[in-house]
């Protein structure tokens, strides 16, 4: 599905500047295809550790912070100086840095707590409904067009997260039958 809607909206814009959409249009792909990957590795994989050690929403974004702490660190170490100065010389980006972060735990706490309560399927639908939220969002806002077969590889996409999220959730309801 998300195939046909970026190559129908590569086709759409490929009469007018084709060379430069070529590029763009497989690094698309490939983001779009690497952010699907990690976001269902991601939430699957957080739904596993709390099934298996009980661990609360707050434990977890505690650990998943310290991971990020020192991969960020190790990325940034030689332009500490640097950020140190620029931070220093714009004050008020403290106040902003601060704000961004209690938004962003906000967030994960929330994130912790959809997916412990309702699972990763749910999850994922809910950042699905997200995603095509924004997509349709962007595309009046901006004046984007969506063609025909865009707007069907938006649905086959969509139709499919729920019927998949939907159906594993009424399988979780049934009773087991031994």
């Amino acid at each position: 599905g998300v195939y046909i809607f970026l190559s129908a909206q590569k086709q759409s814009k490929s009469k007018s500047n084709s060379d430069e959409l070529g590029m763009y249009f497989y690094l698309g792909l490939a983001l779009t295809s690497g952010y699907a990957f990690c976001d269902a590795f991601t939430s699957n994989w957080q739904s596993r550790i709390f099934k298996s050690t009980g661990m609360g929403p707050i434990q977890m974004m505690q650990s998943v912070n310290c991971f990020t702490l020192v991969v960020s660190l190790c990325f940034c170490f030689k332009d500490l100086p640097e950020i140190y100065l620029f931070y220093a010389q714009h004050p008020a980006i403290i106040l902003h840095s601060l704000l961004m972060g209690l938004c962003a735990g906000f967030g994960q706490v929330l994130i912790f707590y959809t997916i412990r309560t309702f699972g990763p399927m749910k999850f994922a639908a809910i950042m699905t409904t997200r995603m095509i939220l924004s997509i349709l969002i962007s595309i009046v806002h901006y004046g984007h067009a969506l063609t025909t077969t865009g707007a069907i590889g938006m649905c086959i996409t969509f139709v499919a997260l729920y019927y998949q999220t939907f159906t594993k959730g009424a399988e979780q309801k049934r009773p087991r039958s031994n």
